[in-house]
């Protein structure tokens, strides 16, 4: 029996990465996996160029069943490392139509009177809201803005992130990074469905529970009912 015959346990997993999009369609309807969802993130990388693949899971040249194929998740690089001395200088949030918010960090010197309440025992930095931003606090809201404008994640997706064993952010980091993201969330699960749509032929009812369900992208559901009914 061939090993891509389609057998429930015995489906062999192709390198996603070399296929075009008529190759992988051609693939998945063979081994009638038409609604296999192939879900994409970035990831900084100092080896592997932007825009290359990092990995792929579940691994090319292993098999797998049809349950174990519902998703396959591929990392890109976004190249090199976002986190330089300089980004410490500025956050900013990014809403997908476009839109910012910039906090610029205070130079120490503008802020000498208030640096006698300090402790001096925790790494913080100072932004122009007027407020102490502890550094760890700063890199996680950077990272949950990436998330957000490149990977389409909803709040409860980038807290579930940062907070993994990939990023290890403190809860109280993540929590901060959430609450104070600045996006239309109607939007980005909209950008999600557009992501879904292209590489599935999911029914609206299918779609609309992947991204509010805990097993899919944990939008609210009125994100998601918004994202369906807003499709084109």
């Amino acid at each position: 029996m061939s090993m891509n015959s389609g057998s429930s346990s015995n489906i062999v997993v192709p390198d996603f990465s070399t296929m075009s999009e008529t190759q992988l369609d051609s693939w998945k309807k063979k081994n009638s996996l038409q609604s296999m969802m192939v879900v994409t993130i970035t990831k900084s990388s100092d080896t592997v160029p932007k825009g290359k693949v990092i990995s792929q899971d579940p691994p090319p040249n292993t098999k797998r069943s049809r349950d174990e194929l519902r998703k396959v998740t591929l990392t890109i690089s976004s190249g090199k490392g976002i986190f330089s001395p300089k980004d410490d200088d500025v956050l900013e949030l990014t809403s997908p139509d476009g839109s910012s918010v910039r906090y610029y960090k205070k130079d120490s010197s503008s802020s000498s009177s208030s640096s006698s309440s300090s402790s001096g025992s925790s790494s913080s930095s100072s932004y122009s809201s007027g407020k102490s931003v502890p550094d760890e606090y700063a890199r996680a809201f950077r990272r949950a803005n990436d998330y957000v404008t490149i990977n389409h994640m909803s709040k409860r997706k980038v807290y579930e992130q940062l907070t993994s064993e990939v990023e290890k952010f403190s809860p109280a980091a993540a929590q901060y990074a959430v609450d104070h993201l600045v996006n239309d969330f109607n939007l980005v699960a909209l950008a999600k469905a557009k992501e879904y749509r292209q590489f599935s032929n999911m029914s609206d009812a299918e779609l609309r529970e992947q991204l509010y369900s805990d097993y899919g992208e944990m939008f609210t559901y009125s994100e998601a009912a918004y994202a369906v009914d807003h499709l084109r």
